[in-house]
């Protein structure tokens, strides 16, 4: 019996998603629920994408009431890589004094196109050697002249920005901020605690570009009326959604609602600009948000966390199938072939708009070649970028199928929220039904624009479908109801959107056609139990499976180390 999801699916079930959600926790504050922050002692660094910040981010902090609040110092450098401002001569030099006086809470950086910075790692160490507590953040700006030189949609008059591609210029920012990521990780991992965080602002900019093609920014009908210059000095508009950006990164809270004097902003623009920054920077797990959420103390009896429909207990069988990754199994690795990461657009007859995906090809990939696909999907608050930002796995497989752990394979990561604005923004609990419709997305749309544009092998035997969360569900109800599309199915910490099991497996038999199917979850997970109810109806039913538990949470470790395990299992 065909378990299908756009019409089983209960409105109680998808309540319950979102319930859980928010009750088992993403780590995001609601801007409504939020307490007014206590002051912070601010020091700027930048070049001129960022140092328009520090007078507008002061503006806010008065509209919000912030008691305690000190603007440390700034120093700007037009055109500047991070080290620079380290290089600078000490009679010059305000910085390295602030950081040394131990008197600085965060400190800013505006990172350069030229990453690793040494200056970040440099002022890393000097800032933490003086106050253990210091924050550092690091802007990822918007791409000078649009995309790196030679790239479609490199840009020599301002103009040119208004035939600019969404897709291009995500494609530039995704590749800046993955280095910036991996710098501030190692960083964070040499110095073990979490003190580099990245403001997301490019990420921010590329959506407000977006809203201005659909014609949904007022005030506003061309890219170029965002601009000065070819290079990509910004008007009042991209000055205040960087700024708020920057300031929900500083204060971990939200901007939404600030009423700012004296601004050639109406109204309506600063409220779409707050809530596009508070989205963008609350949804980025390196924004230091989540974390923020997380520090709370401890309780004074530690308890196991409470799972969905009760307090999680542990069986004996509900352990690791597989040890922990080995260390730097997640590094980008010299002297190996790499394969390549690309952003495409596809015609969705499902949603009825053209819609983005990421697409992992092997090294070596070659039209003479027939390759297996692995579909991966994203969580409720991400979208076709979450899996490289949470878990680059590019450089994983990279890695793997160096070492000849895996198999060369193509990874399609789509956008799971089938719908014409398939952005996480604000709720995102209340786009859960367009997270089943993607079924009809992925079926009829995703798989045919891959299987005609790669050297793929179309046949089940050669297509995986996984994903994380929310994914994690689709991958469960989608993939099981189509044993005739996919042969390899995974779950990762799924959520509540998953279908019952005697639902996803109503007919035992029929599981002879897969080749895997994969549970996996971390202990700590609030959502542990749907996994593991799952896990103990497939092992009654004798189904095999693989059921892998770690001590984890609901998060991108977790997932990562998944994945890992996961790609070493397919089509071997």
């Amino acid at each position: 019996m065909r378990f299908n999801m756009l019409t089983n699916v209960s409105r109680r079930m998808l309540l319950q998603c979102v319930a859980l959600f928010v009750l088992a926790g993403c780590g995001i504050v609601l801007a409504e629920d939020a307490k007014t922050p206590a002051g912070l002692r601010v020091f700027y660094t930048g070049h001129s994408f960022h140092m328009f910040v520090p007078p507008q981010v002061e503006q806010m902090v008065k509209a919000a009431g912030i008691q305690g609040h000190k603007l440390a110092g700034t120093q700007g450098i037009g055109g500047s890589r991070v080290i620079q401002h380290w290089d600078l001569a000490d009679e010059k030099n305000k910085a390295k004094p602030a950081l040394i006086s131990g008197e600085v809470d965060v400190f800013t950086m505006a990172a350069h196109l030229a990453i690793p910075d040494d200056g970040i790692t440099k002022f890393t160490e000097l800032g933490l050697k003086h106050n253990p507590n210091l924050r550092l953040l690091v802007q990822e700006s918007w791409y000078p002249f649009d995309v790196p030189r030679g790239s479609p949609g490199f840009i020599t008059n301002n103009a040119q920005r208004d035939e600019a591609k969404i897709a291009d210029l995500q494609v530039a920012v995704d590749d800046w901020r993955r280095k910036l990521e991996a710098q501030a990780d190692e960083l964070n991992r040499i110095h073990n605690r979490k003190a580099v965080f990245i403001v997301p602002v490019g990420d921010a900019v590329v959506k407000l570009r977006a809203m201005v093609i659909d014609g949904k920014f007022p005030g506003i009908t061309r890219q170029s009326e965002l601009f000065t210059d070819p290079i990509g000095h910004c008007q009042t508009h991209v000055q205040a959604l960087a700024s708020y950006c920057n300031y929900a990164a500083i204060y971990r809270t939200s901007p939404v609602g600030l009423k700012i004097p004296r601004s050639s902003l109406s109204d309506e623009q600063h409220a779409i600009l707050q809530k596009l920054a508070w989205d963008t920077v609350s949804s980025y797990g390196h924004s230091g948000l989540t974390i923020a959420a997380e520090s709370k103390p401890p309780e004074e009896e530690p308890r196991r966390p409470r799972g969905f429909g009760g307090p999680i207990a542990l069986n004996p069988d509900d352990k690791p199938a597989f040890p922990e990754p080995p260390a730097g199994f997640d590094q980008k690795r010299e002297g190996i072939p790499h394969g390549k990461l690309e952003m495409i657009e596809y015609d969705s007859k499902t949603v009825g708009t053209r819609r983005r995906m990421q697409v992992y090809t092997p090294p070596g990939y070659t039209t003479e070649k027939k390759y297996p696909v692995l579909y991966l999907l994203h969580g409720i608050g991400g979208d076709e970028t979450e899996w490289q930002r949470f878990a680059r796995p590019d450089v994983l497989l990279d890695n793997l199928i160096a070492d000849g752990k895996a198999t060369p394979l193509i990874v399609v990561m789509p956008n799971g929220r089938a719908q014409k604005n398939d952005r996480a923004e604000g709720n995102v609990f209340a786009a859960a039904p367009a997270f089943a419709k993607f079924e009809r997305d992925l079926l009829d749309d995703v798989i045919p624009a891959i299987e005609s544009r790669y050297s793929v092998a179309a046949d089940r035997g050669f297509r995986a479908l996984a994903g994380l969360s929310m994914g994690g569900g689709q991958s469960l109800n989608f993939g099981l109801s189509h044993l005739d599309t996919f042969a390899w199915v995974g779950g990762f910490s799924s959520a509540p959107n998953t279908g019952k099991p005697e639902e996803l497996m109503a007919d035992p038999a029929a599981a002879g056609k897969l080749k895997l199917l994969w549970l996996s979850c971390g202990s700590r997970d609030g959502l542990f139990r749907i996994s593991q109810n799952f896990h103990t109806y497939l092992k009654q039913k004798s189904i095999p499976h693989i059921w892998h538990v770690t001590e984890g949470g609901h998060d991108a470790p977790e997932w990562k180390q998944a994945l890992y395990h996961f790609v070493q299992k397919v089509f071997r």
